[in-house]
């Protein structure tokens, strides 16, 4: 018997290959080099096949997410969006929910959306800071954790902060929270979908507190 790993161009092992000899005799050099050969068209169509995987994948997903969003569109009241948002999460990224928060300067706190008597102080340092100041998403860690425990009243396993951004000045508006009550990961190819509709999200975020306050001035 010999074998070889399948190694791709990324020099990760994705499989291996082994040679069967059932008669008399050995392998010899020629055979290890063959089998070196078949190793490395393998690497490569494996490779091919686990790309176009990911790019059926990543295009269902995007299709899901126009879809679904027209749902979140079809309100206006931040309890309306938050709670669209959360369906949508649990659809598309397969987690046990999301968290939508806006920012309010003056206290400088996040607000939760479907009650405001819940909120997040933003301090200089954890992960909530960092995400809004390199405008990136994170994953949260316990001192988050905590905060948000009370609102879902669950255990929580783990979660990713994404912070929303207005255009075209970049500044924070608001902050979606994704999480797990469960042992588990979010899916990568979910997670980059989801990226690409935030400033979608911003924007439906920033006409609900508009209109919030427009309704507010009226009573």
């Amino acid at each position: 018997i010999i074998a070889a790993p399948i190694i791709t161009i990324k020099n990760e092992v994705v499989g291996v290959i082994q040679l069967l000899n059932r008669g008399h005799g050995s392998f010899n050099d020629e055979d290890k080099k063959l089998l070196n050969l078949i190793t490395s068209q393998a690497s490569l169509a494996i490779l091919n096949a686990h790309n176009y995987r990911k790019k059926l994948e990543r295009k269902r997903l995007k299709a899901e997410m126009r879809e679904l969003n027209l749902n979140v569109l079809k309100g206006i009241r931040l309890k309306e969006i938050a709670q669209n948002l959360e369906n949508m999460f649990r659809e598309v990224v397969t987690c046990t929910g999301a968290l939508l928060f806006y920012f309010d300067e003056q206290s400088n706190s996040l607000i939760f959306t479907k009650d405001p008597s819940y909120s997040i102080f933003l301090s200089t340092d954890g992960c909530i800071a960092e995400a809004i100041g390199s405008q990136q998403c994170l994953n949260i860690d316990e001192e988050t954790i905590e905060q948000i425990q009370p609102i879902v009243e669950q255990e929580i396993f783990n979660g990713i902060a994404m912070p929303l951004l207005d255009f075209p000045t970049e500044d924070c508006i608001g902050l979606l929270i994704a999480y797990n009550e469960e042992d588990g990961s979010f899916a990568s190819d979910a997670v980059e979908v989801i990226k690409q509709f935030l400033p979608e999200i911003a924007i439906m975020l920033r006409h609900s507190l508009a209109y919030e306050e427009l309704m507010n001035k009226l009573s």
